[in-house]
């Protein structure tokens, strides 16, 4: 994860949801989301949108959640 940090980024897009940030990702609008601090309803139905749409959910040390 620190090394992904550390990547050279076009921008940083703060929407102030996480679901619909997550659902960028899935739609390929976004390439990460990083956040501290969600819980599991946060995360749930995004959780399913991206698993579907390919994508992996993991957590900070890289499990998969």
């Amino acid at each position: 994860m620190e090394r992904l940090l550390h990547a050279k980024a076009h921008g940083v897009r703060v929407i102030g949801s996480s679901t619909l940030a997550l659902c960028h990702l899935a739609s390929g609008a976004a390439d990460a989301y990083y956040q501290f601090g969600l819980h599991c309803w946060d995360l749930a139905a995004a959780t399913v949108i991206i698993r579907e749409a390919g994508g992996i959910v993991m957590d900070t040390s890289g499990e998969p959640l």
